[in-house]
């Protein structure tokens, strides 16, 4: 309609154009009036093609079937094919397709995408600029994708993502972030480079040797010094001479480096992609060998097995070795006080403190960049309603806290609220997202994203921000700062470290009974994490706490779960019965191995290659957060590549409709073994509690009643002091009314076992 009326607009252009011009000649006349004959004629045509494209498909489909009927069947099958393709590219939305194959690869990669508070966006549907704040940003490329497409099903609006220049340049991460309306920000640490010589530091005095500040540092630039451990940074003031500069401040230390990193044992147990390639040309060796020796006549598919049972077979050693754990020996393993789990974010959190550099020290910089066009880009995508997304931590961490937020957001909403005119007041939300995972770079783990209550912003504080001084449009930031801090801490799950989360799930286990959504999974750790905090002086509390390190240090030792020790009363019946029970369940496991063998050789090489190069990726950052990220975009390209190499190797072996068969309907069956695999993996971990009640009985029971004890002590401190109280109405509710359900089955068991 909009072609229409501009087409329309432009006609009656052509027409006042015409009569505003009578010295014209016989000649121009005729031109004009073929000239607007011409562009009456291509009006219908156009109209037809734009707004009933149906009509081309039918007439590709037409043409395809005349021309096989006249003999040219290849002639029809391009010509329709070509008519197909012009359909495509001017009916269908690239920022679409591109959205729903990266929703479809995330549907995949996770095995629940659950959501919380969706309800919060209602208020968004008025047209309002929005800006999604999201935190923690441990996923580095799948945050941005599993927000974009939970916010795309919630709430109709696609996100568009302030994504580094850096990315923004390369060649097929920059396609995806183009088609998906990204915006690019240039970050100072990603142009920060060493510079000549080495500097000492007194205060804001820095003095160099053999140094350049002249030609290395200006105004604005940010020195980085790497010096005993410590990371100190300090913003140049004036550049005197190439030995000597002084700062705005003394150095801030913000960051230890070259200590020892969360994940450096797991970097070290994983092998080398050398010591890869020998196991893998080791298995190779012996495989072919084997398959020479029953089939000796060489065939493709002897090859093609070889190649991937071997692949298979490195995978295994390479996932052992690369898992594996220290043996516990006793169930009293080290870990955490109850007061250290309960540590305060101002203590846990990092410090920054004035430091000096007082032996010469290697140095890097980090240039000033101008930020004035992206925050531009941004102020008019927010002005015309546009939808945001940004990680205020500024970049990707392993962490179980946030990291301090940057200010750059806190400028976008005043800046775009500054820059309104009108006689309504500007509205731009930001709405807070936590986006909580569970073993985050994990193949079908979970993940919950959490909303946040919408922030608005006052508009005094936007005229503050527009003409106040420096000192004025600080403190207005700050205060739109400390709102969304706020809002960003109540939505996302925090905790010291793994054991402190560890400890806050097993008592939100011990808490509601039954299997629950991750969003109310989410939900009821952070009400109990907030109600730990407030209730640090209880000696009760305390007492449960250190109760639940040892239970959770005994379920590490004999490597069983929770919800396996609560069912373990009810397989504590006879020895008979408990190896029956066993044996049963290994059987079970054996034929769904059976079963999907073939899906694990075929898909073998994909695992094999992803893992080993997404561990190297994150080996070579120092992060985890990375590996999600290389294993999505590689992926399908991984596994397109290795289906097509079997395919060729089944159709060679076997014939053209065995492997048109394999090509077409092997990853229809990929799929479902991949969650029939999921069920054969609970099985397998369900014999765990069975091999502890066989070996020792007696472990299996005291387990039961530790558990047991502990639970009636966490339930009465529930009831005593309300600690649902915390939690939204609804998600109260919800776990009131599975309390009463639960209470109500447990009366209904305890009456038949009467019975019996």
């Amino acid at each position: 309609v909009a072609e229409m009326e501009g087409a329309a607009d432009k006609s009656g252009g052509a027409t006042l154009a015409r009569s505003s011009s009578p010295e014209r000649g016989s000649g121009g006349r005729l031109e004009e009036k073929l000239s607007y004959k011409k562009s009456r004629v291509l009006e219908v045509p156009m109209q037809v093609w734009r707004k009933y494209g149906f009509v081309l498909l039918w007439a590709a489909v037409g043409l395809d079937l005349m021309l096989s009927v006249s003999g040219c069947p290849y002639l029809g099958q391009t010509v329709s094919a070509i008519f197909v393709i012009i359909y495509l590219f001017d009916h269908v939305s690239i920022r679409r397709v591109v959205t729903s194959v990266w929703s479809a690869i995330i549907d995949l990669y996770f095995r629940e995408i659950s959501v919380g508070g969706a309800h919060k966006l209602e208020c968004l549907k008025d047209g309002r600029g929005v800006i999604f704040a999201i935190a923690p940003h441990v996923n580095q490329f799948i945050d941005p994708i599993v927000v974009m497409k939970v916010v795309a099903e919630k709430s109709r609006r696609h996100v568009s993502f302030l994504t580094a220049a850096v990315s923004y340049q390369r060649k097929y991460v920059g396609f995806f972030a183009r088609a998906m309306k990204g915006i690019p920000v240039a970050r100072p640490e990603d142009y920060e480079k060493p510079g000549p010589g080495k500097v000492v530091t007194k205060g804001a005095n820095v003095e160099g040797t053999d140094t350049k500040f002249t030609k290395t540092f200006g105004k604005g630039f940010v020195i980085i010094v790497k010096s005993k451990g410590r990371k100190m940074t300090g913003k140049v003031a004036q550049v005197i001479d190439d030995t000597h500069m002084t700062l705005a401040g003394p150095l801030r230390v913000s960051a230890a480096v070259g200590g020892k990193n969360e994940h450096s044992e797991t970097f070290k147990r994983m092998l080398s992609p050398q010591m890869v390639a020998v196991v893998f040309a080791a298995s190779c060796f012996l495989f072919f060998y084997g398959f020479k020796t029953v089939f000796p006549s060489w065939s493709a598919i002897i090859v093609s097995g070889t190649f991937h049972l071997a692949c298979l077979s490195t995978s295994l050693v390479y996932w052992s070795l690369r898992d594996s754990e220290p043996p516990s020996t006793t169930a009293s393993i080290t870990a955490p006080t109850p007061e250290s789990l309960l540590e305060s974010e101002a203590e846990a959190a990092p410090t920054e403190s004035n430091a000096d550099a007082v032996e010469p020290s290697n140095y890097s910089v980090q240039p000033f960049v101008d930020q004035k066009e992206m925050f531009e880009k941004v102020y008019a995508s927010l002005l015309e309603g546009g939808t945001l997304g940004i990680f205020p931590e500024g970049g990707t961490h392993d962490g179980y806290r946030l990291l301090p937020l940057k200010w750059g957001i806190g400028t976008m909403v005043l800046g775009a609220m500054a820059k309104h005119e009108g006689p309504e007041p500007c509205k731009i939300s930001v709405v807070p997202v936590g986006v909580n995972y569970f073993n985050p770079h994990k193949f079908r783990s979970t993940v919950s994203v959490d909303f946040g209550d919408p922030i608005e912003f006052s508009p005094d504080l936007a005229m503050q921000w527009k003409n106040g001084n420096k000192d004025e449009q600080m403190k207005a930031t700050a205060a739109v700062m400390e709102l969304i801090m706020s809002g960003v801490s109540a939505c996302t799950l925090q905790a010291k470290d793994m054991t402190s989360l560890e400890t806050f799930r097993t008592l939100r286990r011990l808490m509601v009974d039954g299997r629950l959504s991750v969003a109310d999974n989410v939900a009821l750790t952070q009400g109990i994490a907030a109600q730990l905090k407030q209730r640090k002086d209880d000696p009760r509390v305390m007492d449960v706490l250190d109760r639940c390190r040892t239970y959770n240090s005994m379920l590490q030792q004999y490597h069983v779960q929770d919800h396996q020790v609560q069912k373990l009363q009810d397989k504590v019946v006879s020895d008979h019965s408990i190896i029956m029970m066993t044996l049963s369940r290994i059987g079970i496991v054996l034929l769904f191995g059976l079963l999907l063998l073939p899906y694990w050789i075929a898909v073998a090489p994909t695992g094999l290659f992803l893992s080993v190069y997404s561990d190297l990726k994150a080996r070579q950052v120092g992060k985890m957060s990375v590996k999600g990220t290389w294993k999505i975009l590689l992926g399908p390209i991984v596994y397109t590549f290795f289906h097509l190499e079997s395919s060729i190797a089944i159709f060679f072996a076997f014939g053209e409709f065995p492997g048109l068969v394999w090509f077409f309907l092997s990853p229809v069956f990929a799929t479902y073994a991949l969650f029939a695999a999921e069920e054969g993996g609970r099985v397998l971990k369900s014999i765990n509690s069975l091999m502890l009640l066989m070996r020792q009985k007696h472990i299996g029971l005291q387990l039961y009643e530790f558990r047991q004890t502990l639970y009636r002590d966490v339930q009465a401190i529930k009831e005593d002091q309300g600690w649902l109280g915390s939690l939204d109405a609804s998600t109260r509710e919800r776990l009131e009314a599975r309390q009463v359900m639960q209470w109500e089955a447990g009366q209904d068991v305890s009456s038949h076992q009467h019975k019996d």
